[in-house]
């Protein structure tokens, strides 16, 4: 075979010099994977895998770099083209073979194991959000055949002793409505000492609606307040705004199924997935449950699932997650769409409550986190999206203590006290409204 011209030796000379940097660089970035923000420690999957490609980029790079060699494996190719792919595909084979007796396991399953929960009777969606069924609440509460659950239920299946009724409310010193998730709705609070309930002690003569629901974000706040807010014409509207509101309104509003287990346990699982780029995807409930209950989360599409049963494919699928959560790529993209539908939803909110001459006051709930360590992404997200929507919002991350304030570790709730002190800010606060008419005492980041 002749050789190869002078300049095209050239060009391919800088061409695997430039693979040799390459590899080096895939060599020393496995190392400098541990210095990035957000990294684990320990060496990973993800580095091992950088590593070798690293050693065999930079390897072969320098073998091509002659110009005999690459010769020699041009010829070697045409006469052993055949040999060279099954060659390959025994090696992939013994590699994955390999993996296999060292126990690394695959990331998906190869099946899905069969399993289905009936969906509760007493739990329904509609246009008002999802919420309780009252009657059938109530049969199960009498019958007890299911634990765990609120049994004070209106006829509207909200979590309040009064209904959501036309009426006329005329002689109520202040009329309130409570939008929000489970902090609204008083989860981990003794029964009747949620804040709502402390607002409503606080201020005698007044009316306090409570539609707070467990586990959903904005858009059920503007969809109960859309149903319920002309009938019952509240001179003030309060929102429990927490920091995985930004994830939950991501979800339909019906984002979750409702069913009950072989123990008549009431369980709740999200019958969407949300993926590492904020794209949702919906979930046969098999597939749904299998994914819950082995914490990960399940294939975006039909090609990462065949990729996933392999352990190579695993270990790619496991280098490119751990890359883009590494280079914060991600979260950024998740973060933009979490913040664009909530701006939405929120602006819905301000918009409808404006409609109605209702005044709106955000109560931005911190996490422990946010306690901890100061104020997250996601809690400084929420006062700027309020701050840009003019949107009055109290903020009691410096009244409150993860000790004193908030339920045992793995809850994220207030307890009681917490509660009580939030529903004490807060009658303060309307007190002044009351007075006033406007929430200039509640706005703001600074609170005693």
């Amino acid at each position: 075979m002749p050789a190869e011209p002078p300049g095209q030796v050239s060009r391919a000379n800088r061409l695997w010099t430039s693979f040799i940097v390459l590899g080096l660089c895939l060599v020393i970035g496995s190392i400098a994977v541990d210095f990035l923000p957000n990294a684990g420690a320990g060496f990973n999957s993800f580095q091992l895998l950088l590593l070798v490609a690293g050693l065999v980029l930079t390897a072969a790079a320098l073998l091509l770099r002659r110009a005999e060699t690459r010769r020699a494996l041009r010829e070697n190719l045409r006469k052993h083209l055949l040999a060279s792919v099954a060659i390959s595909l025994v090696s992939l084979l013994l590699l994955e073979i390999l993996l296999t007796a060292l126990g690394v396991a695959p990331q998906y399953p190869a099946e899905v194991p069969a399993q289905s929960y009936e969906a509760a009777p007493w739990w329904t969606c509609d246009a008002s959000g999802c919420h309780y069924v009252a009657e059938r609440i109530h049969e199960v509460c009498e019958n007890r055949s299911v634990t765990a659950w609120p049994c004070i239920v209106n006829q509207q299946g909200y979590y309040d002793t009064q209904d959501f009724v036309a009426g006329d409310y005329a002689d109520a010193s202040l009329r309130v409505i409570t939008l929000g998730d489970s902090f609204t709705f008083g989860l981990s609070a003794d029964a009747g000492h949620s804040f709502v309930d402390v607002i409503e002690a606080n201020l005698p003569g007044s009316i306090v609606w409570n539609t707070g629901i467990s586990g959903i974000g904005t858009r059920q706040a503007l969809a109960s307040f859309a149903a319920f807010a002309p009938l019952l014409k509240p001179q003030i509207a309060i929102y429990g705004f927490y920091v995985n509101d930004f994830d939950d309104n991501l979800l339909p509003i019906d984002g979750y199924f409702v069913g009950v287990d072989e123990d008549g346990r009431p369980i709740g699982i999200r019958n969407h997935r949300v993926d590492k780029w904020g794209n949702v995807t919906k979930l046969e409930q098999a597939t749904a449950l299998y994914y819950h209950e082995h914490g990960v989360d399940p294939p975006s599409s039909e090609i990462e699932r065949l990729l996933g049963l392999t352990r190579l494919g695993s270990l790619a699928l496991n280098a490119v997650e751990t890359l883009a959560n590494a280079s914060g790529l991600s979260r950024q993209v998740r973060h933009e769409k979490r913040l664009a539908v909530t701006r939405e939803y929120l602006t819905g909110l301000r918009d409808a409550a404006a409609a109605l001459d209702t005044a709106l006051l955000a109560l931005l709930i911190p996490s422990k986190d946010d306690l901890r360590a100061g104020p997250g992404l996601r809690h400084r997200a929420a006062i700027a999206l309020f701050e840009e929507l003019s949107i009055a919002y109290m903020n009691p991350l410096d009244a409150l203590d993860v000790k004193s304030d908030y339920a045992p570790e793995h809850d994220v709730h207030w307890n009681t006290a917490g509660h009580q002190k939030i529903g004490a800010l807060l009658s303060d606060c309307l007190k002044a409204f009351q007075a006033t008419g406007d929430l200039a005492a509640c706005n703001g980041v600074e609170l005693p």
